[in-house]
């Protein structure tokens, strides 16, 4: 996230709540294929 100046909030337009993104993040949950292709969408 860092190397793309990407913040929590960044994410909300993907994710319903915050502490998904939580989750993820510290490997709690891991992204389905459209949830991958929709970060992506974000850095490219």
């Amino acid at each position: 996230m860092k190397e793309y100046d990407l913040k929590v909030q960044d994410f909300l337009g993907i994710f319903d709540q915050e502490q998904t993104i939580l989750d993820i993040l510290n490997g709690k949950r891991n992204l389905n294929s459209q949830e991958t292709f929709k970060v992506r969408s974000l850095i490219l």
